[in-house]
């Protein structure tokens, strides 16, 4: 999930707020608008407080957060104890995908299939995520020839064969395509469809239905860029669990 692009171009408008601050000094509280009415949001820096406010007030309940190695692909990516804390104390959900390098092809392979399921599974530990609850996994690209299905289909098999047994449901970020070839195949029961509209297959998940969160478009929220995703009402489960 490609968090960090500009602004431009979103198609959601963004409010400000004028408060009094020390000494009477007029500051901008954080802005946002939901104009979907979204109920989940996707955000790879860390939660703060004042990010939670944000987001709350424009009627998220669920904040979608990532497991990564300890080299992240960006600071502070990884959801922390803290922040699960932070959660909890709120009354809302967490949904979390894993993600390192997923936006390069050469990151799906066997061998790295088998260690994200293992670090993903060593941090759903950490975080006492509870079984029956998902984990997604990243494919960050519009691919779609043979050959580079097939790549991610082994890697996807590698992290199949990783998570059995542990209790956790297995999904897949990505496009139209991907998803419906990882259902096809029976390696993830969840779909996240990606908000990129060119990429393959995404026009017909979304007439399908056929997905569990949708990610919608990039708006400045609490002091930062955050997607808002939809859960499908069709769907009773999204893979999400209150800390």
């Amino acid at each position: 999930m490609k968090l960090l692009r500009a602004a431009a171009g979103v198609g959601f408008a963004v409010a400000g707020l004028a408060v009094a601050g020390p000494g009477g000094a007029v500051a901008a509280a954080p802005s946002c608008a939901n104009p979907l009415r979204a109920t989940a949001a996707d955000t790879s820096a860390p939660l703060t407080e004042r990010f939670l406010d944000a987001i709350q007030r424009q009627g998220v309940t669920t904040v979608a957060r990532y497991y990564d190695y300890p080299d992240e692909t960006l600071p502070g990516k990884t959801l922390t104890q803290a922040e699960r804390d932070m959660v909890a104390a709120r009354g809302l959900s967490l949904v979390v995908v894993f993600q390192h390098h997923n936006d390069q092809l050469a990151s799906f392979t066997t061998e790295r299939g088998a260690g994200d399921a293992a670090r993903a599974l060593e941090l759903a530990v950490a975080m006492h995520q509870p079984a029956g609850s998902a984990i997604y996994f990243g494919v960050d690209g519009p691919w779609r020839s043979d050959a580079d299905l097939d790549r991610i289909t082994a890697y996807f098999r590698a992290v199949d064969t990783a998570m059995a047994g542990s209790g956790y449901r297995v999904g897949v970020y990505g496009s139209g395509l991907t998803c419906q070839l990882m259902a096809a195949t029976g390696q993830a029961s969840l779909c996240w469809l990606a908000n990129p509209t060119s990429w393959p297959g995404h026009d017909a998940a979304v007439a399908a239905g056929d997905w569990a969160i949708r990610q919608r478009g990039q708006v400045s929220c609490g002091e930062r860029f955050v997607d808002f995703d939809q859960l499908n009402p069709a769907q009773a489960y999204a893979g999400q669990f209150k800390p």
